[in-house]
């Protein structure tokens, strides 16, 4: 299983228990730099929380994949519990896959990986337009992290 775990880019100040924020002009940068990054990867399938926010962080990636379809998950969406995104994961049948989420979900699964045997992550963080690469295999399970552009520091999440 290759999964790639994307926060959704930079939004514009707004209720972000609605799905209205757009993506600032930096946030359509990160979104490109994203699809510039991760467009050889081989991914096969893009999932993305229904907030607007997230489907226009993954759509410039997912438009660089011919015949490859954007799918909304309401289970990816910010505050849903994480045993949905479980779920989400459990289904995905080991196809490399990218899922666009928020802050909250994201640190939650990467610390369910570490209960099942993700040893400790190297100052783990969930800044706006990063991404995790999280493998499992036979070997067991290997992660490592892919900063945003215009990274600015920001505080390590805890599992």
């Amino acid at each position: 299983m290759i999964l790639y775990l994307l926060r959704h880019a930079q939004a514009e100040v707004g209720s972000f228990r609605d799905d209205t924020p757009a993506l600032t002009a930096a946030g359509r940068a990160q979104a490109e730099h994203v699809a510039v990054l991760l467009g050889n990867a081989g991914l096969r399938r893009f999932l993305s929380s229904p907030a607007r926010r997230c489907l226009e962080t993954l759509t410039p990636l997912a438009e660089a994949r011919p015949g490859a379809t954007l799918e909304t998950e309401p289970r990816l969406l910010e505050g849903a519990p994480l045993s949905g995104l479980l779920e989400v994961v459990e289904n995905l049948d080991d196809e490399p896959s990218v899922l666009c989420s928020h802050g909250d979900l994201i640190p939650e699964l990467l610390g369910h990986f570490q209960r099942k045997g993700l040893e400790t992550l190297e100052a783990p963080r969930c800044e706006k337009a990063s991404v995790w690469i999280v493998e499992h295999d036979s070997r067991g399970w290997n992660a490592r992290y892919l900063a945003p552009p215009d990274s600015k520091v920001s505080p390590p999440f805890s599992p």
